[in-house]
């Protein structure tokens, strides 16, 4: 018999949920209900899907940069508590929600995304899948990895960024996802937009070269007011010494 506890249990061992997803999952299966369910993985899917995801047809296949390369074009990454509908871009800003790692997750995520699959792949509806593979676009290196979880996107429990990016590599063997939804590739197509934008770029090169190291910043203003001053110093002392020169009337 499928428990509530354990629907909960699962769902909460992938992602951090608020409150209010709590009380959603107390009010999306009345009592009697979960004995209908076929599988446990049917009513954490459908939670962990949310209730606001609004799919369109299938639209081509798109890829995003990775997460360091967002970083350096100025897209900042951050994890917020809830499910896939918290999934969102909006002023230069990636919400993603917290995923736990730990020893089970690969295969719990895998479950899923199978599930999801062989449930809905007619009907071009697979927010599971294009979370999927959003993170293993985001993770390219281990630098990735360690960029997501210093944004607060991942809560690595496998002890090292290493055994993360490993982790996130290996989901994309065995899992194919050939088309998105349209919604997600606007989404995509709209980051990438973001990464290409030299203004962008000159934003976040100026704010790394000055912002980030304040010493640096009054080092350079001290040295231009002191350059300034020396030759404001040189220029008047010329003007100063010729006017002291005898001046003989024509």
């Amino acid at each position: 018999m499928i428990l509530k506890y354990n629907v909960s249990n699962m769902c909460d061992r992938i992602f951090v949920l608020t409150e209010d997803h709590w009380a959603e999952i107390e009010k999306a299966y009345p009592e009697g209900e979960l004995e209908k369910c076929p599988h446990i993985l049917a009513c954490v899917y459908r939670i962990l899907c949310g209730q606001n995801l609004k799919r369109r047809s299938g639209a081509t296949t798109i890829t995003i940069q990775s997460a360091t390369a967002l970083k350096k074009a100025g897209i900042q990454i951050k994890g917020v508590e809830g499910v896939l509908d918290e999934v969102g871009f909006r002023k230069r800003c990636l919400s993603l929600p917290i995923v736990k790692l730990y020893d089970q997750t690969e295969s719990r995520l895998r479950n899923l995304a199978m599930y999801e699959v062989m449930q809905e792949f007619n009907s071009f509806k697979c927010p599971f899948g294009e979370y999927l593979r959003l993170m293993t676009d985001l993770i390219k290196e281990e630098g990735d990895a360690k960029h997501l979880i210093d944004c607060g996107v991942i809560q690595n429990g496998l002890c090292t960024d290493k055994n993360a990016f490993q982790m996130w590599s290996s989901l994309q063997s065995d899992l194919y996802f050939d088309y998105n939804s349209e919604e997600y590739g606007d989404m995509v197509s709209e980051i990438n937009k973001q990464c290409k934008s030299s203004l962008n770029v000159m934003r976040t090169e100026f704010y790394q070269l000055f912002c980030s190291r304040p010493w640096y910043v009054i080092g350079v203003i001290t040295a231009t007011i002191v350059t300034v001053g020396t030759c404001i110093q040189a220029y008047t002392s010329v003007i100063g010494s010729d006017k002291m020169q005898p001046h003989f009337p024509p």
